[in-house]
């Protein structure tokens, strides 16, 4: 998986979307496109059965970490072992979230791709 991605979808479109309560706070995400990994990013996440949008930082500390400086080292699980690997374990139980997202990568020579999916 790559280490950037985009995001370029509208409140409105991500309210209707994924249902969520935004109450009368309205974040005004501007679009980005080269997110990278320690960068803040909107996710969607659950708590009591509702839904919101909060703005997260990209990168997961471990709970074993003293600081935030390992956090662009683990920006990937493997759907595999996410269950087992000590540093995604308790974080996949207990602290899901949905990233939305387009995804970006790299051709060669370096030069930014998007992906989306045909008409």
């Amino acid at each position: 998986m790559c280490g950037r991605y985009l995001h370029y979808a509208p409140v409105e479109l991500l309210e209707r979307a994924f249902a969520l309560d935004l109450g009368s706070e309205r974040p005004n995400l501007e679009p980005r496109y080269n997110i990278a990994p320690t960068q803040y990013a909107p996710i969607i996440s659950a708590a009591d059965g509702t839904r919101s949008l909060n703005m997260a930082h990209w990168g997961l500390v471990p709970s074993w970490a003293t600081d935030r400086s390992g956090a662009a080292r683990l920006i990937n699980a493997r759907g595999e072992t996410v269950r087992e690997t000590p540093s995604f374990r308790s974080a996949f139980k207990s602290r899901r979230s949905l990233v939305p997202t387009r995804w970006a990568d790299a051709i060669a020579p370096p030069l930014p791709a998007a992906m989306t999916r045909a008409p």
